[in-house]
């Protein structure tokens, strides 16, 4: 599985370190899709140019297929999960993809109201956070954990949250637990954003530590294996 990546170059105020920009290349991930899902739910307003169907016509790429895939089989067989609430979680996922917020989180709320699940309530923050609701993203992934405390996803989002509310101190406890959850899919996120923190408190050995720990689950993300090169080169 290929990681998808996103610049995020201009975020954050103040000088930037050598470093910093290479790894903002990492992005932030989500534990609900690629940080290359972002682009297609920013619009949130439901229509798309004929440009854009085109070029969003493959989708959704291959860590979203995966994120359902591992949810549906490797967790929802083990447990029931209400056939209506099943379908409204998926076709507000679909909706998400296609950039219709309002109607993702309406869906998503659907599927709550049939069964409550730690993978709705995340799904849910991830599209409140798209409309710049952290706080309220911050509370579906509690309301997730507490439905299911061993699915790592919601503790990577709440991370990722905390960072985009320029609270990165608060989000490093959230982002450990998510590298030790059980449940979590894809297991490196947690690290890039942890990484990612680091190098914009000049911590160059923790990036690097995060770094090394990201690619051992993830060997193929070349953006974070320049990156570790790079911030290995700025200690000799």
């Amino acid at each position: 599985m290929t990681a998808v990546h996103e610049h995020e170059g201009g975020k954050g105020a103040g000088s930037v370190w050598p470093g910093e920009a290479t790894l903002d290349t990492v992005g932030i991930l989500r534990g609900g899709a690629l940080e290359g899902d972002r682009s297609r739910t920013r619009r949130g307003h439901g229509e798309r140019t004929q440009d854009e169907s085109a070029k969003y016509s493959d989708h959704p790429p291959k860590y979203s297929a995966t994120a359902l895939r591992y949810n549906h089989q490797r967790h929802m067989t083990d447990r029931e999960w209400p056939e209506e609430a099943r379908e409204q979680f998926e076709r507000g996922y679909e909706a998400q993809m296609a950039g219709r917020l309002e109607e993702a989180i309406e869906h998503y709320s659907r599927s709550l109201a049939v069964h409550p699940t730690a993978e709705a309530h995340t799904f849910l923050g991830w599209a409140l956070s798209f409309q710049g609701k952290h706080e309220e993203a911050i509370a579906a992934c509690k309301r997730a954990i507490a439905v299911d405390p061993t699915f790592g996803n919601p503790y990577n989002d709440i991370g990722v949250c905390l960072i985009e509310l320029g609270r990165p101190e608060e989000a490093v406890e959230w982002l450990e637990r998510a590298k030790i959850a059980p449940r979590y899919e894809p297991r490196h996120y947690p690290f890039l954003n942890l990484a990612r923190v680091y190098v914009r408190q000049h911590k160059v050995r923790e990036a690097i530590r995060e770094l090394e720990g990201a690619i051992s689950f993830e060997p193929h993300d070349t953006a974070a294996r320049q990156e570790l090169h790079r911030l290995i080169g700025l200690l000799n």
